[in-house]
């Protein structure tokens, strides 16, 4: 994380997924992403990056876990299959 975190152009929303995705890190979290904040709203949960990071506190060290399930539970459309 620390060397991602000095790579310019390289935020904390991209460390954090790396670290999900490519190491395996389960408490990975990224409170910033608009398809978890979407889908913590409709579920009743915090909005705000700041609430929501208070909150998953609870869901350590497993919160890259929910992360996966608040993007499954997002109602967007890339959620849903096509017609066919």
């Amino acid at each position: 994380r620390a060397f991602l975190d000095a790579t310019p152009g390289i935020g904390p929303w991209t460390t954090e997924i790396v670290a999900m995705r490519a190491l395996g890190d389960p408490d990975a979290f990224v409170p910033t992403d608009l398809g978890v904040r979407r889908a913590a709203v409709e579920l009743g949960l915090p909005a705000t990056p700041a609430a929501l990071t208070r909150h998953a506190a609870a869901w350590r060290p497993w919160r890259a876990y929910a992360v996966q399930y608040l993007w499954s539970a997002d109602d967007h459309a890339i959620n849903h299959l096509p017609a066919g």
